[in-house]
């Protein structure tokens, strides 16, 4: 209820996984499809296994979404999310801050 009376979030700020899951909302996870403001998890694939987080539609909904991807490490991520094939992907005008690396640059 407490979402609820804030809706839509003004600012939203995320990181991005190497697997490129965003928000505890990792990619083939049946939370990404979830309905409803916030979900808990039980069975996270990384730790630690139990978690709450926004549902991707709330995520959607907020006025500003901004992700953060740095280093190498993310570059096969933010790939990713450019084809809308991960969680990070899925969050339409999201801007993206990321660094030379991430970005794939050598």
């Amino acid at each position: 209820h407490v979402l609820s009376a804030v809706a839509p979030l003004d600012i939203v700020l995320l990181g991005v996984g190497e697997d490129g899951h965003t928000a505890s909302l990792f990619p083939g996870h049946p939370a990404v499809q979830a309905k409803g403001w916030a979900i808990g998890i039980r069975d996270a694939p990384k730790p630690p296994p139990q978690r709450v987080t926004l549902t991707l539609s709330t995520l959607r909904g907020a006025r500003r979404v901004i992700i953060l991807a740095t280093g190498a490490g993310k570059a096969d991520a933010v790939a990713k999310a450019k084809r809308g094939e991960v969680p990070s992907g899925m969050i339409a005008g999201a801007r993206w801050l990321i660094d030379r690396e991430a970005a794939g640059a050598r």
